[in-house]
């Protein structure tokens, strides 16, 4: 038994060292663990934001708006109909929780002419 125990110290997540290399390597591991943790949540707003568009101005105008989040950040890309369909959107995006705000890139389409 305590073999086992001796070998777990040896591979820690520093491998039993306490030196400024170790320090360092533990540091980049935890930013990089960070990083992952914020694009799961950013990928999980992206799908909230999705689903509150789609209540709010409907599936066949939510199928139009491209949705990307970065750092919490949702930003609605795409042509809508009308002035009220594109506040609506953004309305719905922000009011998704965990959303910081929202970057409206969305083109309210001109009726055709003709």
């Amino acid at each position: 038994m305590n073999r086992f125990r001796n070998v777990f110290v040896a591979c820690g997540p520093q491998g039993g060292r306490s030196d400024d290399a170790g320090a360092q390597r533990g540091g980049a591991e935890k930013a990089k663990l960070r990083e992952i943790g914020e694009l799961f949540h950013d990928a999980a707003l992206t799908t909230q934001a999705r689903s509150a568009l789609a209540s709010s101005v409907g599936g066949t105008h939510a199928a139009r708006i491209e949705v990307d989040t970065r750092r919490a950040v949702v930003t609605l890309t795409g042509e809508v109909e009308t002035p009220d369909i594109r506040v609506r959107a953004d309305q719905a995006a922000i009011g998704v929780e965990g959303v910081r705000s929202v970057v409206d890139n969305l083109v309210v389409r001109s009726p055709a002419i003709g």
